[in-house]
């Protein structure tokens, strides 16, 4: 799924609704650069400890976002949870080659916003965050964006890339479907 069409769910996502888009605690994004600093710029954003840890927290509450200056590989495996499955293999190698950044969003900051459930503000960061991608043509991977069975077993229908790599997803699914016709 492209990142346009993503948002645009987000956006008009209900309540009971989250848990399918994979809104959850720790989520996941992946980036081709560290923009942390971008985000800060904005003045939506600023900096805060907590728990012994330096976050970037969320103007509006809510929401902490933990940058770590490399592609977590937790992250990058759950594209890979079945070892044996090629086309998933094929995405952690094109998750690796292109994203350095990874940032955690949670919903940990103690200034909570009235009225707003921790799904709907994780949501808002998220769509903040992937508008931001958008406009500065950064490369972004949302690897379990739409979540499939209860078991949250990896699918490459679940990972969400931003449209400026449309051409190399593209080429991902011409290797996916050679895959594919070899089993």
């Amino acid at each position: 799924m492209k990142l346009t069409d993503y948002l645009v769910k987000l956006e008009k996502c209900r309540e009971e609704d989250f848990d399918e888009l994979g809104v959850y605690d720790n989520y996941p994004v992946l980036l081709s650069t560290d923009i942390s600093q971008a985000l800060l710029n904005s003045g939506r954003y600023f900096t805060i400890r907590f728990k012994e840890r330096d976050y970037i927290a969320w103007r509006e509450g809510t929401v902490l976002i933990q940058v770590n200056p490399s592609l977590q590989s937790m992250t990058a495996l759950i594209s890979a949870n079945r070892p044996d499955d090629l086309v998933l293999r094929e995405h952690l190698k094109f998750q690796k080659a292109h994203f350095f950044t990874t940032l955690f969003a949670r919903p940990y900051q103690e200034k909570k916003i009235k009225g707003i459930s921790k799904h709907q503000a994780l949501a808002r960061v998220i769509i903040d965050i992937g508008k931001h991608a958008i406009d500065n043509k950064v490369g972004l991977c949302l690897p379990r964006a739409v979540r499939g069975d209860i078991s949250w077993r990896a699918h490459p229908s679940h990972i969400v890339y931003s449209d400026n790599l449309d051409d190399e997803i593209q080429a991902l699914a011409r290797q996916q479907r050679q895959l594919r016709g070899k089993r």
